[in-house]
């Protein structure tokens, strides 16, 4: 296969400046910031790991027919409208749950562009990946933000 460049976008919640500033806000208040948890690949991939083992969207399938039924109730509100759709995942971790409502909501002849969003690019990078090989008709578009300081994400999502 060949492996190609893959194209992300990054909010400016996660640029350098600001996240030194969330850093020294960290050490100042003796609480490091959520978004510090899930830095690196290997911070990512144990937490991909804890959750896999221990949340009750893996484990307990009253959970996940939950969401299944969710899913494709929202496949049935939506079967009628043929307009493109943004699916818009926050926090989309190793993408799971996104790939479950996908496979619910991309048939039919409407475009469906899926924004991973995420603090960490790996976790972000996992998602569109996961999504892009199951759906290789959906356009997926991963995002690098922090959610705490994003009030302005949907706006740069329907900029053209």
């Amino acid at each position: 296969m060949l492996n190609k460049f893959e194209k992300i976008y990054i909010h400016p919640s996660q640029f350098p400046g600001q996240v030194y500033q969330d850093y020294l806000a960290s050490f100042s208040a003796q609480q490091i910031n959520h978004k510090f948890h899930y830095d690196s690949v290997k911070q990512s991939q144990k937490w991909l790991k804890i959750h896999e083992t221990f949340s009750p969207a893996r484990q307990d399938q009253s959970c996940i027919d939950a969401y299944a039924k969710c899913f494709q109730k929202t496949a049935e509100v939506l079967a009628d409208d043929s307009l493109s759709l943004n699916l818009i995942g926050l926090g989309s971790g190793g993408g799971e749950k996104d790939k479950l409502l996908v496979s619910h909501i991309s048939h039919g002849n409407r475009a469906l562009t899926y924004y991973p969003v995420d603090v960490s690019s790996s976790l972000s990078i996992i998602s569109a990946q996961k999504v892009r090989k199951a759906f290789p008709d959906v356009d997926v578009q991963p995002i690098v933000c922090d959610l705490l300081q994003s009030d302005d994400l949907i706006l740069l999502i329907d900029e053209p």
